[in-house]
């Protein structure tokens, strides 16, 4: 409970005082094209790691980046590091992603006119550090960020374990009351949500002010439910009287 306060007090900030990252394209060290909000548009939160090969920091940063990905899956998570040494080609950094056995995706700032770093400085200062991270939402807010090493150690994989839990795109649930639950994002305002239960559940969509957004029932078996309601996040509560499970959602 106190663990689902605090990340219920963390979103509810995140949600009145967001700051919305601007959208980019850069080609990774394959060759391949990555655009932001596309990714995010499928429901993943995305981490930006920001680095340079001779970063004397980063050689903990990288690896520790790839446990922290490996602790909370893929699934939900994305990552992708960023050089902000234009003299970085793209051999030194496949030497480097290689020696840390690392797999996540590799970019080089050049020929970028230096877009990486601006992207840096705009969302750390003109005093800028690496290794540096943001965390992206879906919704394309920025949940967290760090720079300097220490910050990035202390912070980072809590950082990410918090968004992963709050987002829906695991389908299986653990630790409810009622086995084989399933909550499934169905559209960008609309989930499919198993109910194993033999007996009907009521279902509830609250708002970040505690507010009742919506009330369905969920009988058993595969139920859909949608919120039509502003961007943002909210809590769905599933109740029977004597048990409940609540689990955060974004809607966009």
């Amino acid at each position: 409970m106190y663990r689902l306060l605090l990340l219920t007090l963390s979103l509810i900030s995140l949600s009145s005082n967001a700051q919305t990252i601007n959208d980019f394209s850069f080609t990774d060290i394959d060759g391949n094209n990555y655009n932001l909000y596309e990714n995010l548009e499928q429901n993943k939160a995305v981490g930006i790691y920001f680095f340079f090969v001779n970063c004397s920091f980063c050689q903990t940063s990288t690896p520790s980046l790839q446990d922290y990905l490996e602790t909370v899956g893929d699934d939900c998570m994305d990552i992708i590091a960023l050089s902000v040494d234009q003299a970085d080609t793209e051999a030194q950094i496949q030497n480097y992603k290689d020696s840390k056995a690392v797999d996540y995706r590799f970019f080089t700032s050049a020929g970028t006119d230096n877009h990486v770093f601006t992207l840096l400085s705009q969302n750390f200062g003109s005093s800028v550090n690496t290794p540096s991270f943001l965390l992206i939402n879906p919704d394309k807010t920025i949940a967290s960020q760090q720079m300097g090493l220490n910050e990035f150690l202390n912070n980072t994989e809590s950082a990410m374990s918090s968004l992963v839990d709050a987002l829906d795109c695991e389908t299986s649930i653990e630790k409810t009351p009622w086995q084989g639950l399933e909550i499934k994002r169905s559209a960008h305002d609309s989930w499919s949500v198993y109910n194993p239960d033999t007996k009907s559940i009521e279902a509830l969509f609250f708002a970040a002010d505690g507010s009742i957004q919506k009330a369905q029932i969920c009988a058993p078996g595969w139920n859909e439910l949608s919120l039509l309601a502003p961007q943002g996040i909210y809590w769905l509560s599933l109740r029977d009287g004597r048990q409940q499970f609540t689990k955060a959602l974004l809607t966009y």
